[in-house]
């Protein structure tokens, strides 16, 4: 199968609803990335990440994101405690993408420690939110490329 004809999970952690409606509407213009769903913190992502194919509390049964995107200042749980739990992960890890609004010089730096794939600032033009949405499908499709194997 080729990366261009798999369609990929996106799970969006951002409390801003604005933000959450004009990031699908950019994933939708991608051939391969699609929302699974959106939640308003990283407690709340994380354990929709944890727990694939097993429904919570009358929720149907889901496979685990192929990429989280997220907003590192949420409440109840920003991004980092869940930016560490799914770096470790060593099956099914999906691609960590950070988008900040107003970020400060280390935001980039911090959550690259963390175990962030890709760091972008919220673009402020909807044409510029479909852009950043393509880059995050050529990073997934990097991400996910079969390893090649090399004969000796």
């Amino acid at each position: 199968m080729r990366p261009e004809d798999k369609k990929y999970q996106v799970l969006i952690a951002d409390d801003c609803t604005e933000d959450c409606i004009l990031l699908k509407h950019a994933l939708r213009q991608t051939a391969t990335l699609e929302t699974v769903t959106t939640v308003v913190d990283g407690q709340q992502a994380l354990a929709y990440c944890q727990q694939p194919n097993r429904p919570d509390e009358g929720t149907p049964p889901h496979a685990a994101p192929d990429v989280v995107i997220m907003e590192m200042k949420m409440p109840v749980e920003d991004g980092s405690p869940l930016l560490q739990a799914l770096q470790t992960r060593s099956v099914a890890r999906p691609l960590l993408v950070v988008m900040a609004g107003c970020p400060l010089p280390m935001d980039e730096q911090e959550a690259v420690r963390l175990g962030a794939d890709a760091f972008f600032v919220k673009p402020h033009f909807h044409k510029e939110l479909i852009g950043m949405a393509r880059e995050i499908e050529q990073l997934t499709w990097l991400a996910h490329r079969p390893e090649r194997r090399q004969t000796v």
